[in-house]
């Protein structure tokens, strides 16, 4: 925790190629996922629309498109979608949570 009393958490999630909902206790303000099986990296920050994420390895942004595929902030953590960079099957995430 930080001295202006904002949490951190860190952990990790294996992928299942369905929307997955992600507990951290907080609502937080950014998310960074990282796949740990091809190296990618996705951020989604409180100020991103939707399920609109970036896709650090490309430096583009990437739209959920369809409901269900991108990265939702709620107010106890977020949901990936369905997307292959975020939620693919049987791969390896880590993620961080910023409140």
């Amino acid at each position: 925790m930080s001295s202006s009393g904002k949490k951190c958490l860190v952990s990790s999630y294996i992928g299942i190629d369905a929307e997955l909902a992600i507990d951290v206790g907080f609502q937080p303000s950014a998310v960074q996922i990282l796949n740990m099986t091809t190296a990618s990296s996705a951020v989604k920050t409180q100020h991103m629309a939707g399920e609109t994420y970036l896709l650090v390895t490309t430096a583009a942004a990437v739209s959920g498109g369809s409901a269900g595929t991108g990265i939702l902030l709620s107010s106890t953590g977020f949901t990936v979608g369905t997307n292959d960079d975020i939620n693919d099957a049987d791969d390896e995430f880590h993620f961080i949570a910023w409140e």
